[in-house]
């Protein structure tokens, strides 16, 4: 796979889903093009289908570019994938039935939907689930330093459990 540059975000811009802190892996250069012409980086947001007749492939491939993007950690609005879907309802049913069940059910239940729409879905949900999983640990973190603050000394283990663990 033919690697890109990184794509430059304007730090200011706020998503709807931000970026991983980590280092965002680079896209190739198409797959970049897709990602920032559906997000409206560089560009006025332009849609899967105008996209498609654009550059002359098919809706289910830029899906798949749009999933990498989402995959490699990049910041994304959600408006998009709700339009990949025909709206925030179809996403909030695909998304119901992947927490629900495996990802072949969602496939049948969804028979409207092709596997790229259902996998976006997904992939979404799991950043979605670490973005929560960082918020919480760096709650705790917070919470464990003011509770070191509080105290003169060091904070012993049996202090440490009152407070956060049998709460």
């Amino acid at each position: 796979m033919k690697k890109g540059q990184p794509i430059e975000i304007d730090p200011s811009r706020i998503f709807d889903v931000p970026a991983l802190e980590v280092n965002l892996e680079t896209l190739p250069p198409a797959k970049a093009i897709i990602y920032k012409a559906i997000m409206g980086i560089s560009t006025q947001r332009i849609d899967i289908n105008t996209l498609a007749l654009l550059k002359n492939i098919k809706s289910a491939t830029i899906i798949g570019y749009l999933d990498q993007a989402v995959q490699a950690g990049y910041p994304y609005d959600l408006q998009p994938i709700y339009d990949i879907l025909g709206g925030k309802g179809e996403f909030q049913a695909v998304a119901n039935t992947l927490r629900a069940s495996s990802l072949k059910q969602a496939t049948h239940i969804h028979s409207d939907l092709n596997y790229n729409q259902i996998i976006l879905v997904q992939h979404h949900l799991a950043r979605a689930a670490a973005a929560r999983e960082k918020e919480n640990s760096v709650s705790l973190h917070d919470s464990s330093q003011e509770v070191a603050k509080d105290y003169d000394g060091d904070v012993t283990m049996s202090e440490f459990r009152i407070f956060f663990i049998d709460d």
